[in-house]
This record gives structure tokens, C-alpha cells and sequence, in this order.
């Protein structure tokens, strides 16, 4: 239950850093919405994969309810939300060296895979909005 608390709250968090930029206009509020995949991130590290996926839904019901409901749950979601929580899950993956031995350290997803993954989402988000 602590949890889904603390997941929750990390996406209310996300969605007012995110909408600090909308509501306020100022140029100062423009580094709050660069920092709003970081409560995802921090939810999805810190009390696993699923606390960090309730918390990219949270922020994406979140911005729909105070903005426009079309627009700007999209651009959250698809800009700061998924891409966070997906990072996140795949930098949780982890299997051991050795199956039949419980303790042979762990191999964890390889961080220059995580890399790919974040080139190639830019690549299609940018792609996307060309078109």
C-alpha cells in the first residue's frame, strides 16, 4: 500500500513539474519541466518497475484532468512518462551470471542498450512530429 502511495505521489510530482511551464510562462520554469521524468525514474528505481509505470499513468491522468485532455495528456505521456518508466524497466532487468547458482552476481541490461533505446525513441518521437 506504501507502495502504490508513494507511486502516486510521484506522478502528481512529475505532473507539476511538467506543468510549471504552461501555467507560469516564464523562460525559470523551463528547467522544472526538463526534470519532470525524475520522480518516475526515482519511483521506478528506488520500489520497482510497477511503482514506476502507476506513477507514468498517475502524471498522464493527472495533466489530462488540469489541462486540455487531448493535447497535453499526449504530450506528457509520450514525451516524459513512458519513455521514463520504460528506461526505467529496462534498467531493472537483471538475471544471474550462473542459473543454477543463487549467488553468482547479478548481469544486469547493459547501459549502451539503454542508450540505443533512448536514440531510437527520439528518433521516432522526432520522426512522428515531422510527419
Amino acid at each position: 500500500m506504501k507502495t502504490i502511495a508513494l507511486a502516486i505521489s510521484a506522478g502528481l510530482f512529475s505532473a507539476l513539474l511538467f506543468e510549471a511551464v504552461s501555467a507560469s510562462g516564464s523562460p525559470l520554469a523551463i528547467p522544472f519541466s526538463l526534470l519532470a521524468p525524475l520522480p518516475i525514474m526515482i519511483a521506478g528505481l528506488g520500489w520497482g518497475t510497477v511503482s514506476g509505470w502507476i506513477a507514468a499513468v498517475m502524471g498522464s491522468a493527472t495533466v489530462a484532468v488540469a489541462a486540455d485532455p487531448i493535447q497535453a495528456a499526449i504530450s506528457f505521456a509520450a514525451g516524459c512518462a513512458l519513455p521514463a518508466a520504460f528506461l526505467t524497466h529496462l534498467a531493472m532487468l537483471g538475471r544471474p551470471v550462473d542459473a543454477a547458482n543463487p549467488n553468482s552476481p547479478t548481469e544486469w541490461y547493459p547501459a549502451g542498450r539503454i542508450l540505443l533505446w533512448c536514440a531510437a525513441y527520439g528518433t521516432l518521437v522526432i520522426l512522428i512530429s515531422i510527419a
